[in-house]
């Protein structure tokens, strides 16, 4: 199996197919290839599939329409819905290369990722027969595929756009950008505005709504049409008698007739738009002209009231799962390369430090678990830590190793073998720490330091943490290394 890799444009970041990357579905004619793509700022990378012919890479087969799908609110339940894997798999074994991604965070994050997707498309060996792209979107993954479309027009041909249950009247995320004090927006029409302002001319639009969505009305539509896209073929349809979801009102299930409805309706569109760039000199334009799909213009709104049930759970905003931030230590400041505690009086900063570890069921009050000589666990005084500035230092050390411990501990079920990254993790940091024990030791034994009276005899831990650093020490042999040296473990 042919295995690419490639870069994306010209923007320096590369993309590739990686190892058990292509899956097949035979019956269906289609192949499931996964992307791996790097991102600017980001360690790590992120994820697209692409859904291609069977035989793709036999000349001739690969369409020059590719169609990029945007999936809706519920990444998990969108993506790889019914209704994007049936246009997915439809489309290529009609011999285009679709496109998708999945991304649960927040709708500026699902923007930026679907731009890498499509670029990342758009220049893989998959599809360089494509030469214009169609985008369909679903729920407010219609509104990002409005966006990225818009933006996409100054580097690629996009040839159209399926907007399926479009959030007219839901509130847009604000610009990443936007100036202070500035009203966030209030709909979702600025997306469409800016589709309209595309050179040389807007490209043709299809919305597909039900009769009871809440978000996209049809006289709403309607009017936003004629404001926002003046001069764009746009084609509407609404389903008689369905939510926002394309399903009876107040149920959450796709039935198999409504299904089939919408993918017709789409590849009528995607057909026309197909046919509008086969055609050329006096027969450009014919596609969209023979299109069976009604124009906006000539929508009638529906007059029945909407149903007095609870609307289906469609999410109405884009799930805002922040990416996780990293945890700040305890505020401390700068002096001569040591970490002080910002506050003055040695009782209060030990106080500040026993909240801040937090307290140990078992522990005696004011004491703080802390590692001792030759690696082995003892109880030291909060007091003393905090009047020590390298002892504080190496208690955060002594912390971040602790955390890095029970991960590796979840990673492996428990009961297993750590890997050797880990144990190498685990011994650097270890390294890190006898650093800072000796630093300690030092500024006791200046003049003006720790009093050596202070720290109390290191007291032995509780039976079950002391047993837990035992068998990390087994797991370390086990694993044929000499791992960090054992740490007690919260019971």
């Amino acid at each position: 199996m042919v295995r690419f890799h490639w870069f994306i444009g010209d923007s320096g970041h590369a993309a590739w197919v990686p190892m058990g990357g292509v899956t097949a579905e035979e019956d269906k004619g289609v192949r499931h290839v996964t992307v791996d793509m790097e991102l600017a700022g980001q360690n790590e990378t992120v994820m697209s599939l692409l859904t291609v012919p069977s035989d793709c890479l036999q000349p001739g087969r690969v369409s020059p329409l590719g169609l990029v799908l945007a999936h809706g609110g519920d990444a998990g339940e969108t993506w790889k819905g019914p209704l994007m894997e049936r246009l997915a798999c439809d489309f290529a074994a009609a011999g285009h290369a679709v496109v998708r991604y999945y991304c649960p965070l927040k709708e500026q994050r699902r923007h930026r990722i679907l731009e890498k997707a499509f670029d990342a498309a758009a220049s893989s060996p998959y599809c360089a027969a494509v030469q214009r792209w169609a985008f369909v979107g679903l729920d407010n993954g219609a509104r990002i595929a409005a966006g990225v479309a818009a933006k996409a027009t100054a580097h690629a041909e996009v040839a159209g756009l399926a907007l399926l249950s479009y959030p007219l009247l839901q509130p847009a995320p604000p610009p990443p950008k936007q100036k202070a004090g500035a009203a966030p927006p209030a709909d979702s029409v600025g997306a469409l505005s800016k589709l309209g302002e595309c050179p040389p001319h807007p490209p043709p639009v299809f919305f597909l709504c039900g009769e009871f969505d809440r978000l996209c009305p049809g006289d709403k539509l309607q009017e936003t049409v004629a404001e926002a896209l003046p001069g764009c073929d746009v084609r509407a349809v609404v389903l008689e008698g369905l939510s926002g979801r394309f399903c009876e009102p107040g149920t959450k299930e796709l039935e198999g007739g409504t299904l089939d409805t919408i993918v017709q309706h789409v590849q009528s569109f995607v057909k026309a738009l197909k046919e509008e760039g086969q055609g050329g000199g006096a027969g450009a334009g014919a596609g969209l002209a023979a299109c069976p799909l009604p124009k906006a213009a000539d929508l009638v709104p529906s007059t029945r009231p909407l149903p007095d049930v609870l609307e289906s759970p469609k999410k109405e905003a884009s799930p805002e799962l922040e990416e996780p931030e990293p945890e700040s230590p305890p505020t401390v400041q700068r002096g001569r390369g040591m970490r002080r505690p910002s506050t003055g009086a040695p009782a209060a900063a030990a106080a500040a430090l026993v909240a801040a570890v937090g307290m140990r069921p078992g522990l005696p009050a004011g004491m703080i678990p802390v590692m001792g000589p030759n690696g082995q666990p003892i109880l030291v005084s909060a007091a003393a830590v905090a009047a020590n500035p390298a002892a504080q230092q190496m208690l955060m050390m002594q912390q971040q190793l602790l955390a890095a411990h029970i991960k590796q501990q979840q990673a492996v079920g428990g009961g297993g073998v750590p890997t050797a990254q880990q144990l190498q993790q685990l011994q650097q940091m270890q390294m890190m720490m006898a650093m800072q024990q000796q630093m300690a030791a030092a500024a006791a034994a200046r003049p003006g330091g720790v009093p050596a009276g202070t720290v109390p005899a290191a007291a032995p831990v509780a039976p079950s943490a002391a047993a837990a650093a035992v068998l990390l020490g087994q797991q370390q042999q086990a694993a044929g290394g000499q791992g960090a040296a054992p740490m007690a473990v919260d019971p």
